[in-house]
């Protein structure tokens, strides 16, 4: 189960404070595990410690709505956004008997009501999940890469034939699947055919995170040795390379075809910011959010960028006040 500890004396680390947010709030659900823009990048969800998810105006923090229909020991540690938004998926961690049990739900925001999906019976090493951009279903990334039929809540295990893997990411049609394996290779599934159509295999870079850009075969991923790299899995090639430093690249998003923008950091540690543009070799800006941070997240557009702390802080800003030509 992951654990939760208080936060360290200082708020900050180093000479730098944190620029000012647009927002911020404190909640009482402990360490925030997880955050979510919704496809519109008008929400923001949150899982946290306790077991509650909340619901924000992502650019006037508002707090919307909160849920918390688990025990108190399964902490929310997974959050992904259905087709339209009204939907936000969970994952939570936690149970006396065995440490290390997962849980798949379905929350409808628009009635305040939770379902759990794929039956009772736990899942294990459930390190990331995605919702299809265009409705059906749900890709989780774990010990093996398992589908779930949203409507029915049917799961299906081992539905991809990737093996055990950390992060997954659709791509924008919903016709692709991107997961980061334990092998060290990123690899691109067709979701209808249940098959692997691309691999981009590099150990050295130890994908951690990935993501499509907007259209086309192309797709980014960020290493545990904070390299950033375009690959177009149609002809399995890199198309561009970018140095981020030496710190694991957190999150990623390709907010155009020409832009990206990169979070780097070690767990509950400080982030640092990056934009790049894909013709560029160098990063267009730079910035350091000092904290610790277990979360965070882009909004699809990349005109927020979200992280959530230790202590249950949630805060929000505007990369475009962070970084330039964003």
């Amino acid at each position: 189960m992951p654990t939760d500890r208080p936060k360290k004396t200082a708020a900050t680390r180093g000479n730098a404070k944190p620029p000012k947010p647009l927002w911020s709030t404190h909640e009482s659900g402990g360490t925030i595990h997880a955050l979510a823009f919704s496809p519109d990048g008008r929400y923001l969800a949150s899982g946290h410690h306790d077991g509650t998810a909340r619901l924000f105006d992502a650019v006037g923090g508002g707090d919307l709505l909160a849920e918390r229909k688990r025990k108190p020991l399964w902490a929310v540690t997974g959050i992904a956004f259905g087709r339209w938004g009204e939907l936000v998926l969970l994952t939570a961690a936690g149970g006396k008997a065995m440490e290390g049990q997962y849980r798949a739900f379905t929350w409808d925001t628009l009635r305040n009501d939770t379902t759990l999906i794929g039956g009772q019976s736990p899942k294990f090493l459930v390190a990331d999940l995605a919702a299809s951009p265009v409705g059906g279903g749900i890709a989780f990334a774990g010990r093996t890469a398992d589908w779930c039929d949203a409507a029915s809540g049917e799961w299906r295990g081992k539905a991809f034939p990737v093996g055990s893997c950390r992060s997954v990411a659709f791509a924008h049609d919903g016709r692709h699947l991107a997961f980061c394996t334990d092998a060290g290779a990123v690899a691109v599934c067709d979701v209808a055919e249940r098959k692997v159509v691309g691999e981009c295999k590099d150990e050295q870079l130890s994908p951690a995170c990935v993501t499509f850009f907007p259209a086309g075969t192309q797709l980014v991923v960020g290493g545990e040795n904070g390299v950033v790299r375009v690959w177009d899995f149609a002809t399995e090639k890199v198309v561009r390379e970018w140095a981020g430093g030496t710190s694991p690249v957190r999150c990623l998003v390709a907010c155009s075809e020409t832009r990206v923008l990169s979070a780097h950091g070690p767990r509950d540690e400080n982030v640092v910011l990056r934009s790049w543009r894909t013709k560029s070799a160098k990063p267009q800006g730079e910035l350091l959010l000092n904290g610790e941070f277990r979360a965070v997240a882009f909004s699809p557009d990349g005109r927020l960028v979200a992280a959530g702390d230790l202590d249950g802080t949630v805060m929000v800003w505007e990369s475009v006040t962070l970084l330039p030509g964003v």
